[in-house]
């Protein structure tokens, strides 16, 4: 890329800092590092190792356990229960019904920020 447009791309942060405003910096590096679950059972997996590092102890989970896993739509910020696990997807209680682990990838993230994917 030329010099002139490098200078271009960065007049908008240059201004930013200048006025004191925030700067938000999107990695897109960060996004490709996930992707969508394969499975229901991927899913709840990732869940169980996440929240036992989370807590810092050993918990046992039964193998038929299937936890409440609360996602948070992108768009709106609204939460959504998961309140049932199909082969090729989940059901969200409330206003959203049935839709697949891509769907859940591309638009809703675990109330912590992170996405509702694993890592690749």
């Amino acid at each position: 890329m030329e010099q002139k447009g490098i200078v271009k791309k960065m007049q908008p942060v240059i201004k930013a800092i200048a006025d004191c405003k925030t700067i938000q910096i999107h990695n897109g590096k960060e996004q490709k590092r996930y992707r969508p679950f394969k499975d229901c059972d991927e899913m709840i997996e990732h869940y169980h190792k996440k929240y036992k590092s989370a807590v810092g102890c050993d918990i046992y989970f039964p193998p038929l356990y299937k936890p409440n896993i609360w996602v948070r739509e992108k768009d709106t910020e609204r939460d959504s229960l998961i309140v049932e696990y199909v082969p090729y997807g989940v059901t969200l209680g409330g206003e959203i019904n049935r839709i697949g682990l891509q769907e859940l990838f591309d638009n809703f993230t675990f109330l912590d920020g992170s996405p509702c994917g694993c890592w690749r």
